[in-house]
Formats: C-alpha cells, sequence, structure tokens
C-alpha cells in the first residue's frame, strides 16, 4: 500500500492540492507532522474539510517511532501531511527513503513552501546562498556545546553578495502557544459580550429604580405623572426609549474597559549585555538594600552564576513607576552578564537609554563599575539619557 507524502501549502486548510486531498480522503490514516512548521489552523479544522481523523506526529513520533507510520504504510493507505512542501525537510526525506527501503511505494504532492515563497520580499531566488537553520540553545548550555555552525554559512553567503534565508527554530510548545493564542483571542470575544449583558442589566437596574418597576413598592405620584401616563402609556416608546439607554450605556462601558484595558499595555523589558567587571563584594552589598523578590544560581565550568531580582521604589529618580531590574552576574570572576528592566513604558517617562542611565548612575554611585570599564556602549547610554549625545545634537542640526 502507498505512503503519500501530502504538502499543504503555507496558507490554511484549503491550500492542500486537488491530488493531494483526493489521497488524503482516500487513506485510513492521516498523521500531520507537526514539528517541522505549524499551519495557522487547528487540527478540527483540517479534520471537517478533509473528512478524515487526523493524528498528530511529532518529533519523537517522526524520528524515533517512524515504524509506526511505515507499518501501518505496509497493510493501509497513510498520508503523512507537511506544511509547505514534503522535499524541505531531510527529515521527510529520509522517511521516503526508509519507506522504499522496506518496499513501500512512495507518492509525493508537492506544494508552495517557504522556499519559493520568501521570492515575495522583492529578492530574487537566484540570488540566495545556503539555507541556514537557527535553533534554540538548550537551557544551562555553554558556549562550547552551542552550535553555531549556521554563523560560518552567513559570513560565506555575505562574501559571495548572497542572501541568506534563515530557518527558525520552533520549541516543542509552540504548537500549544498558537492554540492558546486562538483562545484568548475567542475568549476577548465572550468578554466583550458579556460587557453588553452587564451593561444592560446594569441600565435596566437604573430605570426599574427610577420607575419603581420591579420592586415592589409604591410608585411616587411625580412617576405617574412624569413617566407612566406621557411615555410609558405610549405603545412602543418605552421600549424604544430602554433600546437607546442600553446603547448608550453598553457603548461607555465598552470604552470605559477599552481605555482600561490601554493603559494597562505597554509592558517594556529591555535587556542589556553588559559583560564588564564589577566588585562583586559591593554588588551584593547593593542588592542587599533592595526589596529582593528572586534570587537564582547556578554552577557551570566557567563560573558561578547569580541572578538577583528585585524592585524599585524611587519614583522621583525613576520619573515614574520604577521599574523591576534584574541583574546577572559571574560570582566566580566577577563580572556583571547583562541586566533586564521592566516597567510599563505609560507610567514613566524614562525611555531605554533612561533606565540604563540610572541603573549606571547606581553602579558608578557604588563603586560596582569602574568609570574606565564601562566602555562606549555604557556611556553613550548615559549621554543619551541625560539629553547630551553627539548624535542627537547632530540630528537637531539638522
Amino acid at each position: 500500500m502507498p505512503l503519500f507524502l501530502v504538502g499543504l501549502g503555507l496558507g490554511d486548510e484549503k491550500d492542500v492540492s486537488v491530488n493531494g486531498l483526493a489521497a488524503i480522503r482516500k487513506s485510513d490514516r492521516v498523521f500531520l507532522e507537526a514539528y517541522t512548521s505549524i499551519l495557522g489552523v487547528e487540527t478540527d479544522k483540517l479534520e471537517e474539510y478533509y473528512g478524515k481523523k487526523v493524528e498528530l506526529a511529532d518529533r519523537t513520533r517522526v524520528e524515533s517511532e517512524a515504524d509506526l507510520i511505515l507499518n501501518a504504510a505496509k497493510t493501509k493507505n497513510v498520508s503523512f501531511l507537511v506544511v509547505g512542501d514534503p522535499y524541505c525537510a531531510t527529515t521527510h526525506t529520509d522517511l521516503a527513503l526508509r519507506a522504499r527501503a522496506l518496499g513501500i511505494k512512495v507518492q509525493v504532492f508537492h506544494n508552495a513552501c517557504i522556499m519559493s515563497a520568501i521570492g515575495c520580499c522583492g529578492l530574487q531566488l537566484y540570488n540566495y546562498g545556503q539555507t541556514i537553520s537557527i535553533c534554540f540553545f538548550r537551557d544551562g548550555s555553554s558556549d562550547e556545546t552551542q552550535p553555531t555552525s549556521y554563523y560560518e554559512k552567513i559570513k560565506i553567503n555575505r562574501q559571495h553578495g548572497l542572501h541568506t534565508l534563515c530557518l527558525l527554530d520552533i520549541k516543542a510548545n509552540t504548537k500549544y502557544l498558537v492554540d492558546a493564542s486562538a483562545a484568548n483571542e475567542r475568549a476577548s470575544a465572550s468578554l466583550e459580550v458579556m460587557q453588553v449583558i452587564l451593561a444592560g442589566s446594569f441600565a435596566f437596574d437604573i430605570v426599574d429604580r427610577l420607575s419603581g418597576g420591579t420592586l415592589n413598592i409604591t410608585v411616587p405620584d411625580w412617576v405617574n405623572s412624569l413617566i407612566v401616563d406621557p411615555i410609558i402609556s405610549v405603545p412602543m416608546l418605552w421600549f424604544f426609549i430602554n433600546m437607546v439607554w442600553l446603547l448608550c450605556v453598553s457603548i461607555a462601558l465598552m470604552k470605559l474597559m477599552a481605555y482600561l484595558g490601554e493603559q494597562a499595555n505597554g509592558a517594556l523589558t529591555v535587556r542589556v549585555k553588559i559583560n564588564k567587571k564589577i566588585d562583586v563584594k559591593k554588588l551584593e552589598a547593593f542588592i542587599r538594600t533592595r526589596n529582593i523578590e528572586v534570587t537564582d544560581a547556578i554552577s557551570e565550568p566557567h563560573g558561578d552564576l547569580k541572578k538577583a531580582t528585585w524592585q524599585e521604589t524611587d519614583k522621583v529618580k525613576w520619573q515614574g513607576e520604577p521599574p523591576k531590574i534584574e541583574a546577572q552576574y559571574n560570582e566566580t570572576y566577577g563580572f556583571l552578564l547583562a541586566v533586564t528592566f521592566s516597567v510599563n513604558a505609560r507610567n514613566t517617562e524614562l525611555d531605554e537609554g533612561g533606565l540604563l542611565g540610572r541603573f549606571i548612575e547606581d553602579m558608578r554611585s557604588e563603586g560596582i563599575l569602574v568609570a574606565d570599564d564601562l566602555g562606549p556602549m555604557l556611556n553613550g547610554a548615559v549621554k543619551k539619557h541625560e539629553g547630551e549625545s553627539d548624535d542627537e545634537d547632530d540630528s537637531k542640526k539638522k
């Protein structure tokens, strides 16, 4: 029985070719490769359009447990769905070779893929060099174990005047993040509906309280004379007024929620690599004066790495909402590796340079960083904060 390698293209469930769709619909089992790329639709939409149950095949099933797929293809029609084109990843080529070695007939249904679609950016495909993959570094990996071979290939392409197509790695949980994003969108739509319902309940409660409608109280005479007789007694007039009132309250409530949501946005996270020599004892003494939230340490061959996170509290110094700061340093060799700032940009007057400048001022004043060791990058950041940079002066002159 055949193994169908079916390319799904780059769009949605309808991008599959006519022949590919026919192969899927006559298959007994359908697998979707779900780790080299991610299709922009959920699996249930594929199942609805193809009329087949779709089984997700992760990295383990495709690479380590491929026999499960191949054994099924010996006695049944099996479709192996691939986002893009089946032959754009060596994993799929390996699967085809193993199938043929077992005497399984392989049929390939090609489709659009990133290798051709990259032409949409305006660069000629003939002018591309080697395509490279950039993978995630594993947590705790060192400089010796982190793969960097892609750098040399990019360098070679540049030396020959060629473009480079960089394929970014996908973590195993990216699919779940995509699903979570879609779920958040649905939840957001549901929240808007709930806002209208809440607004309607609130608006009608106000009307009831004014008119005494369902409060089981004696209706005042002024209500009869000003509301009941001239308004409520007129057919459809009271209904129309209630609908207009509901519309006004709903719009007001939704605008208020949108405003509050806008105020909650604006989160700014700035991570700066420092890699400068420091006085570790003075840094740790400085950190102990802060409201420490998190501390962490890890021992590696190139030194003991430590991380401390604290919340600043001086609103005057930080010109608004104080940031949360995370400092990473090498305790063994006395180097400040990186610092990360987290703050709501709407609630502070400082930009990225200003935040870094304030931090550098603290490091200087405490004798943690020596001015001569800061380098042009850090001095430039301070100048930007102080409004004294040469670039800014030149731009003003222009």
